[in-house]
């Protein structure tokens, strides 16, 4: 069965909601790092049982989330390193940085995801 990308879309936009407003009660220690680790679970729990192909909202995009992300603090998404590591080396705190990947996430929706090669299906995974 193939994955609706924008079924994904919508359930992700809508946990993340909840992991926004509350991350505590679902991540421990509240760390960005934990917060990628919480949706690598998520991500990894969905493909759970599905042969064909799964949705990974940090890569199926074009730019990839840690690309863009790297782009936006001025740095590069380089091997061994991440949209995590991007995000904290500019960020005095882990509060700073659980707000900027949050912020990052919307910006990433309205700029890439919604964008007329998404809606059009013309989007890579």
């Amino acid at each position: 069965m193939a994955v609706s990308q924008e079924n994904e879309l919508i359930k992700l936009v809508k946990l993340a909601a909840i992991l926004r407003k509350r991350p505590g009660m679902y991540v421990f220690p509240v760390t960005l790092q934990s917060v990628r680790n919480f949706f690598s679970g998520y991500f990894s729990y969905s493909a759970f049982g599905e042969d064909d192909e799964y949705y990974n909202f940090f890569d199926c995009y074009k730019p990839p989330f840690g690309d863009w992300v790297a782009n936006k603090e001025g740095g590069r998404n380089a091997p061994g390193t991440g949209w995590v590591e991007c995000i904290m080396e500019n960020a005095k705190s882990e509060d700073e940085a659980i707000d900027r990947f949050f912020r990052y996430f919307d910006e990433y929706i309205a700029d890439v995801v919604n964008s007329d090669s998404v809606r059009t299906g013309t989007h890579t995974k």
